[in-house]
């Protein structure tokens, strides 16, 4: 991490969800994982603080309870910073175009195969961190955990001791629940006011399409329309 703000004499008198929280709450942590589309497999990296962030030695961890841990490569986001405000896109499908866009192809390493669980029994983790090693606390900056149903997938949760560890996750066992019509996650607003808060299923929503209207549908819309249009004559 390029920006320390304890001393030595701080870090030795604090416990480590305090030296963790003293040391990046309302800095680095305001980068955070603010959506997921599962359609187009793009996962967006939002800055909701005040400093743009440098991501020099950046690198996600993506885990399932099959593909085991997959690395982003170590130099795969250098020269990349993300601006207060703006939001970084890591496009899976090889499609992204633009500066705020980055294709996984491009990061070297490895990328989780897809960010959808396909049913009962699969569960997904994913981390950024500032850099390895992936199991210390301290290098991670945001965590997020979802699995079918919200169930609790031993295979897939070796994250999220680090994570808890870490303050940035309320419970390793609790999930984010999605479902075969799941469309993508949301992060409903900034978890972090203060020092202290931690990311929890309740801090996202699983997004589902809207179905269109079926020929039926608009039949019935019709006819419902022109018997009350008959009513007010």
């Amino acid at each position: 991490m390029k920006q320390i703000f304890c001393s030595l004499a701080i870090m030795a008198s604090l416990s480590l969800p305090s030296l963790l929280c003293a040391q990046t709450a309302g800095t680095v942590r305001d980068v955070q994982i603010r959506s997921i589309d599962f359609t187009s497999q793009t996962l967006e990296l939002h800055n909701f603080g005040s400093t743009t962030w440098d991501l020099d030695g950046w690198r996600f961890c993506t885990h399932d309870e099959i593909d085991g841990f997959d690395y982003t490569g170590a130099a795969g986001l250098n020269g990349q910073s993300l601006a207060a405000g703006e939001s970084l896109f890591i496009d899976w499908d090889n499609n992204g175009s633009g500066g705020d866009t980055i294709n996984v192809n491009s990061l070297g390493g490895n990328w989780i195969d897809d960010l959808t669980t396909g049913g009962v029994g699969e569960a997904i983790q994913i981390g950024i961190y500032t850099s390895s090693p992936f199991g210390t606390a301290a290098n991670l900056v945001d965590h997020v955990q979802y699995s079918f149903n919200g169930d609790d997938v031993n295979g897939a949760d070796n994250r999220g001791t680090v994570a808890e560890s870490a303050n940035l996750w309320t419970d390793q066992n609790l999930w984010v629940s999605i479902d075969t019509d799941s469309t993508g996650l949301i992060l409903d607003a900034n978890p972090f006011p203060g020092a202290g808060s931690s990311h929890s299923p309740t801090s996202y929503s699983a997004l589902t399409a809207v179905p269109e209207p079926s020929s039926l549908a608009f039949l019935a819309l019709g006819i419902a329309g022109l018997a009350s249009t008959r009513k007010r004559k």
